[in-house]
């Protein structure tokens, strides 16, 4: 069964360990138990067959096949990198409202008034708070997905996420 569960090409990641394994005896008879932990978030989706269409989750009783958007929120959900941080390539700071930006630094002054943060120029203020990054191959810097929606320019909001409907009650 190891060998089967530790060939990548029949299953993604083994998660099984020995622990995991109980020999029982039932009426007389020998039973082996396997407990099949739930996998941790950033080892999903754990798919069989080489092939991340045949990820299954696990429903109660069963194991139900994944739709595809499981399949893709799975792996989004595993990334090391956040959606928030994720880069919009071609995107700078002029797609950033600047009354926005200029009424948060003076926000972030007053509240945190001798932070480090307070004393630098706006792009490395806003590139500390991961609303800028880098691109390092073409030397600017560019917005992420969360400083966007935080600071964007509603047009470049649309250009992004043309189904995004955001609503303001006071």
């Amino acid at each position: 069964m190891f060998n089967l569960l530790n060939n990548s090409q029949k299953v993604s990641k083994n998660i099984l360990t020995d622990d995991n394994i109980i020999e029982k005896t039932i009426s007389n008879k020998k039973v082996i138990v396997i407990d099949i932990p739930r996998a941790y978030y950033k080892e999903k989706p754990i798919y069989l067959k080489g092939n991340p269409k045949n990820t299954y989750k696990r429903n109660y009783e069963g194991d139900y096949k994944c739709t595809e958007q499981e399949m893709r929120i799975m792996i989004q959900d595993s990334s090391e990198e956040s959606l928030d941080n994720l880069v919009i390539e071609d995107f700078t700071i002029k797609d950033l409202d600047p009354i926005a930006l200029k009424n948060y630094r003076q926000r972030y002054a007053l509240l945190k008034k001798n932070h480090p943060f307070t004393l630098m120029n706006d792009l490395d203020f806003f590139e500390k708070l991961k609303v800028l990054r880098k691109n390092r191959k073409k030397g600017i810097l560019e917005v992420t997905l969360g400083g966007l929606l935080v600071f964007g320019k509603s047009e470049a909001i649309r250009e992004v996420l043309p189904f995004l409907h955001m609503e303001y009650i006071e």
